[in-house]
């Protein structure tokens, strides 16, 4: 079975286009992160402000993660899926699949979280 083709609660809310902007924003999320460390190191800022790197590591991470993972979690949380054109959404009525989808969304946010306070340590103990 395609996970990127239905909806199946807790599992996938995304269909290809809305994978490939997440995937967008993975990179986008990815290169500011570069960009904002050598910043810092090169401009000599004081070693606390390159936790900062956190913040888009963690916009990244959450890219990444739902891109990989067919899986939106605001949508999660807003109890809504789309497979169609970025922008359209359907509800999701049943309580139960509602329930799943929250887990999931906050379980992205979770990962997402973690691995951006890993590269904000990584980059204040590296530099």
């Amino acid at each position: 079975m395609n996970n990127e083709n239905k909806y199946q609660a807790g599992v996938c809310n995304i269909g290809i286009q809305e994978k490939r902007k997440r995937m967008n924003a993975g990179y986008t999320g990815s290169i500011i992160t570069i960009l904002l460390w050598i910043f810092f190191i090169v401009s000599g800022v004081p070693r606390g402000y390159r936790l900062l790197t956190a913040i888009p590591a963690m916009i990244a991470a959450a890219g990444f993660i739902q891109a990989a993972m067919n899986f939106c979690a605001y949508f999660g949380l807003a109890s809504v899926l789309n497979f169609g054109k970025v922008g359209e959404q359907n509800k999701v009525n049943d309580e139960h699949f509602r329930s799943l989808d929250k887990r999931k969304a906050y379980q992205i946010i979770a990962y997402s979280v973690l691995v951006g306070l890993v590269v904000g340590v990584l980059s204040f103990v590296l530099s």
